[in-house]
């Protein structure tokens, strides 16, 4: 197929669907997101430009909309209505009232079905905040569950080989059970240029992973007395961050569930401003303070990197110190987290994996290699506590670890972390963690283009599941089977 698949797969659902759980829901009258897909499919299926703009700019939740210029929008859902001659939709599975997956059987002949994974915003009007879509038979069928520990390591390691041998996948995976090591193993290239290979240890982009790191780091100062959840933010930054109105009716609560009412800094716009010179949180002050409220604080859920990106200068203005020296202090180092940091994109640093994005689309001609292109152009300078920086799986098991065990916070605090939170409108995310399992498996996932990562922490069975890959939607269809194995009822 040509671009418009990949695009849809791996960069739509990449930065925007934290899980799509595959569970059946009862029936009944149609669920805010039936609805929207009803409107989805109608508009894109009718092939016409000027409808699917106008949907784009009035149903599409802001950080979804936001997310990319209307026009590319517009050109990978056109592309879509191109390939297929418009599609029905069968085999609808609720996970939620706010997401499903169905098939989508083009009307083109010849034209293979697709698989979607939808997501609406919780709360009304319920814009579209997530598309994924692949083709349906791409993964196979789902597998049962493992009988044993050591046959969910089996099967998995054997189906990451399968993937890796396709060059579906490039990267790391670690699995464990009640701390024992499981599986740990590295497939692939870290850098193609040289054909330096993957190393189990090696540093992985996270994407929107860091936002655990650096919720745990404010709930942790939280504890020592030095900030509280309820404070508004403006008791901390000024109209030099913030438009006038909005430090007084936000908490950093609401910035930690994603109920704050502003959008992603991370943006189009941000990238056409030369974004090698974006390498301190302060940096980002001309495009945050152009940002508004979409909505009353602690109303609405609305994913939001702002919010992130803000908890960090305020982490700095609280103790005058950088927010990359304190989430090493208070995060990185209790967790024994040695090859965890924001590092620079243009430093030389040891065994760190460089993302790549298939450029050509489709099979590969007999004889042919894939053609991939390095992702250097499409980050700033640093990472930082909205998301950008790097990890290996041993720290992120690490984490898990410090983190059951209480070493990074109290028990309290980390139950109210790892926790949803429906007073604030956010009923399916924590203080920095988001939920699979009916919140028995927390973590986050993270992904943009040549970066997909997840991390899933089972509270209840003791299972840690780590995959790092330096493909765009690369370790999706790996924590997918993974989840199955060891059942998991949903997926990310």
């Amino acid at each position: 197929m040509r671009p418009v698949l990949t695009l849809l797969a791996g960069v739509y659902a990449a930065v925007t669907l934290l899980a799509a759980p595959p569970a059946l829901l009862a029936q009944g009258s149609p669920a805010p997101v039936e609805e929207r897909l009803t409107e989805f499919a109608e508009v894109i299926s009718s092939g016409d430009r000027a409808r699917i703009r106008a949907m784009i700019e009035e149903s599409f939740a802001a950080e979804f909309r936001d997310a990319f210029p209307v026009d590319e929008h517009v050109e990978i859902l056109g592309g879509l209505a191109d390939e297929t001659g418009g599609f029905e939709v069968a085999d609808v599975r609720l996970a939620s009232p706010h997401r499903l997956t169905a098939r989508l059987l083009p009307r083109q002949a010849g034209r293979p079905p697709l698989s979607l994974r939808f997501r609406v915003e919780p709360s009304p009007p319920h814009g579209i905040a997530g598309i994924g879509i692949a083709p349906a038979d791409e993964d196979g069928p789902p597998p049962g569950p493992a009988a044993t520990p050591e046959e969910a390591a089996e099967r998995l390691r054997a189906r990451v080989d399968s993937l890796a041998a396709a060059d579906r996948f490039s990267g790391v995976v670690l699995l464990e059970k009640d701390d024992a090591v499981l599986l740990h193993e590295a497939w692939g290239e870290a850098e193609k240029a040289f054909g330096s290979a993957n190393r189990p240890d090696t540093k992985f982009n996270l994407g929107s992973m860091n936002k655990m790191f650096t919720a745990v780091l404010v709930a942790k100062l939280v504890e020592q007395g030095v900030l509280s959840l309820d404070e508004p933010i403006g008791k901390y930054l000024d109209d030099e961050w913030l438009r006038p109105g909005i430090g007084e009716r936000v908490t950093i609560e609401h910035l930690l569930t994603h109920t704050s009412g502003l959008g992603s800094y991370y943006s189009p716009e941000l990238m056409e401003l030369n974004p090698g010179r974006f390498r301190e949180i302060d940096d980002f002050q001309e495009i945050v303070r152009r940002d508004s409220l979409r909505f009353e604080p602690g109303t609405r859920w609305s994913y939001s990197n702002t919010g992130f990106l803000l908890l960090g200068a305020i982490v700095e203005k609280a103790t005058g110190r950088s927010y990359y020296d304190v989430v090493r202090e208070l995060v990185y180092g209790p967790a024994g987290m040695t090859g965890t940091d924001a590092y620079m994109f243009d430093a030389p640093t040891p065994n760190l994996a460089v993302g790549y994005e298939r450029t050509d689309r489709g099979p590969v001609p007999e004889g042919g290699t894939p053609q991939w292109r390095a992702n250097w152009y499409g980050h700033v300078a640093r990472g930082g506590p909205a998301g950008g920086g790097f990890s290996t799986a041993p720290d992120l098991a690490a984490f898990a670890r410090a983190l059951r065990e209480h070493r990074l916070l109290s028990a309290d605090m980390t139950r109210r972390a790892t926790t949803p939170k429906p007073e604030l409108s956010s009923p399916e995310y924590g203080y920095g963690f988001g939920f699979w399992d009916g919140g028995r498996v927390v973590g986050h996932t993270g992904g943009a283009p040549g970066i997909n990562a997840v991390l899933q922490i089972d509270l209840e069975r003791g299972w840690t599941l780590v995959v790092l890959s330096n493909y765009g939607q690369g370790a999706i269809p790996v924590a997918r089977y993974a989840g199955a194995l060891l059942g998991f009822a949903e997926g990310p």
